[in-house]
C-alpha cells in the first residue's frame, strides 16, 4: 500500500503541473469551454482558496509541508493501511504537493477553471485536495461508526 500512495501521489502531482505548464504555454485568451457554466481563464492566486490571506505564501508553504509530513508519518511510521484513509491521503498530498510546488517556484498558485455557478476559479491540485477532504470526512464518520458499533 505505501509503494501504491507513493506512485499515485506522484501521478496527481505530475497531471497537475502538466496541466499548468501546458495553460501557462498556450492560454493566451479565456475559453469558453461550455457557454455559461465552464471557462478556462488564467489566475495566479497568491491567497489560499477564494482568494483569502492575500500575500501570505509562506504561511501556506508552512502549513502545506506540515499537514503533508502529517499524513506521510500517519502512513508511513503509525502504519495505518485503512484503503479509504490512504486514497483520501494520496488526494490531498497529491493535490497538496502540486500548489506547494506553484507557491515555491512560482510565488503563486495558478488557477485555471471557472464555474459560472462557482466564484473562485480553481486548478486540478484543488480538486485533489477536495476530493481528499471529503473521503477524509467519510473514512472518520465511517471509523466512529465502527467504534461505537463494537463499543456499544
Amino acid at each position: 500500500m505505501k509503494r501504491l500512495f507513493i506512485i499515485l501521489s506522484i501521478f496527481l502531482i505530475v497531471v497537475d503541473q502538466g496541466i499548468k505548464i501546458i495553460f501557462l504555454e498556450i492560454l493566451n485568451e479565456n475559453i469558453v469551454v461550455i457557454p455559461n457554466l465552464v471557462e478556462l481563464v488564467m489566475v495566479h492566486n497568491r491567497g489560499a482558496a477564494f482568494g483569502i490571506l492575500q500575500n501570505n505564501r509562506w504561511i501556506f508553504i508552512s502549513f502545506t509541508i506540515l499537514a503533508i509530513f502529517c499524513f506521510i508519518y500517519i502512513i508511513f511510521i503509525k502504519v495505518v493501511d485503512n484503503k479509504l484513509f490512504i486514497t483520501s491521503s494520496v488526494f490531498v498530498v497529491g493535490g497538496g504537493i502540486g500548489n506547494l510546488i506553484d507557491r515555491i517556484f512560482r510565488g503563486f498558485v495558478i488557477d485555471y477553471i471557472k464555474l459560472s455557478f462557482f466564484p473562485p476559479v480553481f486548478n486540478f491540485a484543488d480538486i485533489c485536495i477536495s476530493v481528499g477532504g471529503a473521503l477524509l470526512v467519510v473514512y472518520v464518520y465511517l471509523d466512529h461508526e465502527n467504534k461505537v458499533s463494537v463499543n456499544g
